[in-house]
């Protein structure tokens, strides 16, 4: 069976982090206020000063035990371990980003979620905007809500704003009609070229175009059958020592992916992990009312 490298599992939402061990110990900052007046879990212990000889955030160090992904074939068959790994993966991390999301609703630092979400009903009852058929008038109702909820994401979480929007199909195709009715901060990905001659500030990631769709005024758009109807995720991929969702995988010196293979199973250890005391801030779940 072919060799299988961390880097394959580079991806614009989470990083994935090499581990030696079945037990991951994962080490982070966090800027947020309140640190130091929240009392840490048994997993998570401080472990030093980041900057000793001036003020500044303490590094933390969570621990825990990997997973265990079994995957059952028969004899003769064909698959990609890797395909059914970043599967896996992903479907976990957006079960975790899902349920941060909504935790971050209910926050109390967190403004009404009428700030934030789309009232569809609201935005189709209210007047047309001078010069604006109905589809632009709502959508230019629509981008306030997004870009404030990106805003708090970067004020709360001390970090910068959400940078991408998660959605299923569904509600994808709902809304692309809006989200193209203002086409100058809209680009599907046959358009990036042109996003990029527009945004000279924009550097290209080369692993946008395996899962970004379509961009949306500062927002990356990708597309999940895990997410709910009627839901946008936003959420904020971050470096691995700050506040967020990681995912510790076992691996070998060189960064390829450890596997235990017995009998017609192939057994491997990872593990969808948020680090920080409010790694929530980091995510916000929009409904949508329509």
């Amino acid at each position: 069976m072919n060799k299988m490298n961390i880097k394959d599992l580079d991806n614009v939402m989470y990083n994935v982090i090499p581990t030696k061990k079945s037990e991951y110990n994962v080490r982070f900052i966090d800027f947020s206020e309140g640190v130091k007046s929240v009392k840490a879990p048994p997993e998570i212990k401080k472990i030093g000063i980041k900057y000793p000889d001036v003020m500044g955030p303490d590094i933390w160090e969570k621990s825990g035990i990997l997973n265990s992904l079994i995957i059952e074939f028969e004899e003769g068959e064909v698959f990609n371990m890797m395909d059914i790994l970043k599967e896996q993966i992903r479907k976990s991390f957006i079960e975790k980003i899902k349920d941060l999301g909504e935790l971050n609703r209910t926050s109390k630092d967190v403004p009404p979620s009428d700030r934030f979400d789309l009232n569809m009903i609201e935005f189709k009852k209210k007047e047309l905007i001078e010069g604006k058929n109905e589809s632009e008038s709502i959508a230019r109702r629509m981008l306030p809500q997004i870009i404030r909820c990106g805003s708090m994401i970067a004020h709360n979480g001390r970090i910068g704003p959400g940078n991408y929007l998660l959605m299923n199909k569904n509600t994808y195709e709902y809304l692309e009609p809006f989200f193209q009715s203002l086409g100058n901060i809209y680009y599907n990905n046959d358009q990036f070229d042109d996003f990029y001659k527009s945004c000279r500030y924009a550097k290209r990631n080369p692993l946008e175009d395996e899962i970004i769709i379509a961009k949306f005024s500062s927002f990356d758009i990708i597309i999940d059958e895990g997410v709910d109807d009627d839901r946008i995720i936003m959420g904020r991929k971050n470096e691995i020592d700050m506040p967020g969702v990681i995912v510790p995988l076992l691996t070998d010196e060189e960064g390829n992916v450890s596997y235990e293979k017995k009998d017609n199973k192939i057994e491997l250890k990872y593990k969808v992990v948020d680090i920080g005391f409010f790694p929530e801030r980091q995510y916000y779940s929009i409904h949508i009312t329509k």
